[in-house]
């Protein structure tokens, strides 16, 4: 599966179910936790690295760290979700990994997110290559 997400809707479009759009959206929803929590790791990686440790404000890095705690939350229901989905569809599950090893989601989440990106800017490539490092995405 080189594109999982391109490989789910091709799926949805080629099913015969009758609320498509539905799922559409519902994935792309799913697709979009996934990236916040991208989104919020960076944020929390360039505090680090532009904060000085003596200046680093515990508030700030508490409340990060309770936005990071929910959007992980939210990736672990997408990647259980984004399962089902595949279910329903008869295809094989894109987040092939245990859901409760919050380690392999986070690092799944970024993986995924970052591919998305890559073929986006890499037109000749659906994803780029390094990322089939990780299994559960190739």
């Amino acid at each position: 599966m080189d594109n999982p997400i391109l490989y789910l809707f091709e799926a949805l479009d080629k099913s015969e179910l009758s609320d498509k759009e539905q799922y559409r959206n519902e994935i792309r929803s799913l697709v979009r936790d996934l990236g916040e929590y991208f989104n919020i790791v960076v944020d929390q990686q360039m505090y680090y690295y532009t904060t000085p440790k003596d200046e680093r404000n515990d508030y700030i890095m508490k409340r990060d760290d309770i936005r990071r705690r929910e959007c992980h939350d939210r990736c672990v229901y997408s990647c259980e979700r984004l399962n089902e989905i595949c279910s329903v569809l008869g295809i094989d599950k894109i987040c092939d990994l245990d859901t409760g090893d919050r380690r392999k989601v986070a690092e799944f989440c970024g993986y995924l997110y970052i591919s998305l990106y890559c073929s986006n800017i890499m037109c000749s490539q659906q994803m780029a290559k390094w990322i089939k490092v990780y299994p559960g995405i190739a």
